[in-house]
């Protein structure tokens, strides 16, 4: 065997054993791509539970602030005629009975809505986050 028969079949194995690798690392690339898009993805939606935990906390704060303005004012604008009722010596035992019941509902009313509003801002904190597989960088995302 002459030596150019060595040599060429010394590169065709270097060739192959090279054309090997550039298969393995194009395959490691695109796994690492696709690892990239899903982490990619998991940081967007991330951010839009970020975005909507905020939204949710604002807008039941502000329910709750609402509902104790209307709730104060619903008193104030209440207490005008039941206090001309209750100062007229025939109207007055039965106007404090139902200015006690209206009291009585709409506190329930108010103190419903400010409930909701509460468990709605307080539901995310309670709800368990799922469980999520360990990263094992020897590992394929899919396998």
């Amino acid at each position: 065997m002459s030596a150019s028969w060595i040599f060429t079949l010394v590169a065709l194995v270097l060739t192959g054993v090279g054309g090997r690798a550039v298969v393995q690392q194009r395959a490691q690339a695109a796994r690492t791509t696709a690892e990239i898009r899903r982490l990619r993805a998991i940081i967007a939606e991330n951010a839009r539970m970020a975005a909507a935990l905020e939204t949710l906390e604002v807008t039941t704060v502000s329910v709750e602030v609402t509902n104790s303005i209307v709730q104060q004012a619903h008193h104030a604008i209440a207490n005008i005629p039941f206090g001309i009722l209750e100062a007229i010596p025939a109207t007055a035992p039965v106007t404090r009975v139902v200015h006690e019941i209206h009291d009585t509902i709409a506190d329930g009313v108010y103190g419903t809505i400010s409930g909701v509003s509460r468990a709605l801002r307080g539901a995310p904190r309670r709800r368990r986050a799922p469980e999520r597989p360990r990263y094992d960088a020897d590992r394929h995302p899919s396998e």
